[in-house]
C-alpha cells in the first residue's frame, strides 16, 4: 500500500500536467482562430485568385445560402487559426514528450519536427500554385468552354475543394520524412524501398483516390509527384539510413 500512493501521486502529477497543456492548447486555438476570422475574408479572397486568373478577374464566387457565406469564412478562419496555433501546439508536445527522451533523441525528434513542417508547407505551396489552377483550368473552364453551361460556383464549396486539396499535397509531400525515419530506424533499408517501388506506385495511386476530391485530374496530379516523392525517400534512405542494416542486406 506504501508503494502504491507515491505510484498514484505520480500519475495524478503527469495527469495535471497534460490537462494544463491541454487547456493551454485550447487557449492557443481559440485565440488563432478569432485572429483567423478577423482576416477570413481577406484569406478568402487569396485562395480564390487561381479561379479568377483562370476565369478572368471578372468573375466571383457565389452563395446560394443565407448561411453558406458564413460558414465559410468559418471554415477558413478556423482552419487558418489552427495552422497559425501550430507551432505553439508542437512546443507543448515537446514539453510533455522531452522528459522521456535522451538528449540525442530530442535532437533527431527536432530536426524530422522540422523538416516535416517545411515539407508540409511546401506540398501546400506546390498545391495551391501548380495543382489547384490547374485544376481551375481543367475541369471549370475547359469543360465550361466546350459546353453551353456556365461555371457558378458557391465560395463554400470552392473553399471546401481547395482546403482538402492543399491538405492533402501537405500530406502527400510528408512521404519522404516517413521513409527516412524508418530508414533511421532500420526497419526498412534503402534495397527494400527500390524493390517496392513498382507496389507502391499502384498503392500511391490508392490513396490519391482517398485524399483527393473525387475527380480522376487531382487524383492523378496527386499521385504523380507522390511517386517522384517515393523516389527521393528511397533516396534520402540510400544516403542517411542506417548503414548497419544496409550492409547486411
Amino acid at each position: 500500500m506504501s508503494d502504491a500512493l507515491p505510484r498514484l501521486n505520480k500519475y495524478m502529477d503527469v495527469i495535471v500536467v497534460l490537462r494544463r497543456r491541454f487547456f493551454y492548447c485550447l487557449i492557443a486555438l481559440g485565440l488563432g482562430s478569432a485572429l483567423g476570422l478577423y482576416f477570413s475574408g481577406d484569406l478568402i479572397r487569396i485562395l480564390q485568385m487561381p479561379f479568377q486568373e483562370v476565369l478572368g478577374p471578372g468573375r466571383t464566387l457565389v452563395f446560394m445560402a443565407p448561411t453558406e457565406a458564413f460558414m465559410a469564412n468559418m471554415w477558413v478562419g478556423i482552419i487558418a487559426g489552427a495552422l497559425l496555433a501550430a507551432p505553439y501546439l508542437f512546443l507543448q508536445g515537446w514539453w510533455v514528450l522531452a522528459p522521456v527522451m535522451y538528449r540525442q533523441q530530442r535532437k533527431t525528434f527536432m530536426f524530422v519536427a522540422m523538416f516535416t513542417a517545411v515539407t508540409f508547407v511546401c506540398g501546400g505551396i506546390f498545391g495551391y500554385f501548380v495543382v489547384l489552377p490547374l485544376a481551375m483550368n481543367l475541369l471549370v473552364r475547359g469543360f465550361e468552354m466546350n459546353s453551353i453551361f456556365e461555371a457558378v460556383l458557391s465560395v463554400q464549396k470552392f473553399c471546401f475543394f481547395a482546403l482538402k486539396l492543399l491538405f492533402a499535397f501537405g500530406l502527400a509531400f510528408e512521404l519522404p520524412v516517413v521513409m527516412l525515419i524508418l530508414g533511421r530506424l532500420g526497419l526498412v533499408t534503402a534495397q527494400a524501398w527500390w524493390r517496392g517501388f513498382r507496389y507502391a506506385v499502384v498503392l500511391i495511386f490508392l490513396i490519391a483516390g482517398i485524399l483527393t476530391p473525387p475527380d480522376i485530374f487531382t487524383q492523378i496530379a496527386v499521385a504523380a509527384p507522390l511517386c517522384l516523392l517515393y523516389a527521393t525517400g528511397a533516396g534520402l534512405v540510400t544516403l542517411f539510413g542506417k548503414k548497419s542494416e544496409i550492409k547486411q542486406t
